[in-house]
């Protein structure tokens, strides 16, 4: 979970390293590792990749919605008068 603005910035630029890594992994892998060994490490570094786009994604919209407010009409009343609205 990305908690500030710092975070965010490191987290992007390596997630911007590791994507360059695995693209150079796939147009050469190592000749001295077996290919399974390659392929699980590739799987990992992806698996890590996605983790950290998706902690970008939820910091970039946690930042939009202090900016503009709740898309949901819902979360917005839920907020304003701290009543949860009864399920339809």
């Amino acid at each position: 979970m990305i908690r500030n603005e710092n975070e965010y910035q490191v987290t992007r630029q390596q997630a911007g390293r590791l994507s360059e890594t695995l693209v150079e992994l796939d147009r050469n892998p190592p000749v001295d590792v077996h290919p399974l060994l390659v392929k699980a490490g590739q799987r990992g570094l992806t698996s890590m990749l996605e983790d950290m786009q998706k902690d970008l994604r939820a910091y970039e919209n946690q930042r939009t919605e202090a900016d503009t407010g709740p898309s949901n009409p819902v979360q917005r009343t839920r907020t304003q008068d701290g009543l949860v609205p009864a399920s339809h």
